[in-house]
């Protein structure tokens, strides 16, 4: 029997990419492939540049030099069709204190404009992933830092992105 596997595709490819904040060189040269299906890790010492590197690559600082590309769109030149492949978790919760974890993830599967059975499927998926479902309807100014922390992560999920970008996810929890 002959083992068929599935071509292995480039989801995300980052070439040459620099960034200096004044005299201060933040990133230099960095050059990595990542594929679908893939989990990678960006590990450094505070200061090495990993939250630069994560902004860069959702689009929102530009390089100095240097380019990424997803899903073989340059995020700089074709940053609305690159944001609607990425889910982001940036490094600190933002969160609006009045809405409810529902509503937090309604909100943004409304942004990337999902319809309404695609917004209540995905919600209800994501709340048990991230095991948060008896707590929906509890505000955001209610929830522990953990919980919080879980709500950023299922947020970042919504419209199942192609490339999911966490910065510190496991900080709190």
């Amino acid at each position: 029997m002959k083992s068929v596997s599935s071509p292995v595709r480039l989801c995300m490819s980052v070439k040459q990419l620099s960034k200096k904040f004044g005299k201060f060189q933040a990133v230099s040269n960095l050059n990595v492939d990542f594929y679908n299906n893939e989990v990678c890790c960006l590990l450094g010492h505070n200061g090495a540049g990993k939250t630069t590197v994560t902004s860069i690559l959702v689009g929102m600082l530009e390089p100095t030099s240097g380019s990424v590309s997803i899903s073989g769109l340059d995020n700089q030149e074709n940053i609305e069709e690159v944001r609607k492949e990425i889910g982001f978790c940036p490094q600190y919760d933002i969160l609006y204190p009045e809405l409810s974890i529902k509503e937090h993830l309604e909100l943004v599967a409304k942004m990337r404009h999902m319809d309404v059975e695609a917004t209540e499927e995905s919600v209800e998926n994501i709340l048990q992933l991230i095991g948060l479902s008896n707590e929906r309807l509890t505000l955001a100014k209610n929830l522990s830092g953990g919980m919080q922390r879980r709500l950023s992560i299922g947020i970042s999920m919504i419209g199942d992105p192609k490339v999911l970008i966490l910065d510190e996810p496991t900080s709190g929890i």
